[in-house]
């Protein structure tokens, strides 16, 4: 498998990033850490690197594939022993609500990462 940023974020504030590793093969983890947030850290997973404008006044770039964000600075991923998930892209993102500095002020602080493509292996 492969770990690779795919997506640049025009809103990355301060010294905001996240960081992916881990093995993307079936039966490994792989784990996504936020760094450099001073607000409210989160991050999320998705199936496809989908991404769509947070709003007109902000251009931040968010995963739309995402079902949840995860109120935490990091998460694992355990890649289940199946071999039809070989070849699946998963993709993740972080985000700071309530940073300072913030990229966009509106709907409230916040910044995000660029979105990175975990495909199985």
């Amino acid at each position: 498998g492969t770990i690779a940023m795919t997506t640049p974020s025009p809103c990355v504030a301060g010294g905001l990033s996240l960081s992916v590793t881990g093995d993307p093969n079936i039966g490994g983890t792989v784990t996504t850490s936020t760094s450099g947030n001073s607000g409210l850290g989160f991050v999320t997973w998705g199936f496809s690197p989908a991404s769509t404008p947070l709003m007109p006044a902000c251009p931040c770039q968010v995963l739309t594939s995402s079902t949840n964000w995860l109120f935490a600075p990091s998460s694992s991923l355990t890649i289940p022993c199946y071999s039809g998930f070989i070849g699946l892209p998963l993709s993740t993102q972080g985000a700071d609500l309530f940073g300072s500095p913030a990229a966009c002020p509106v709907p409230v602080p916040n910044a995000f990462t660029d979105i990175w493509t975990v495909t199985i292996g």
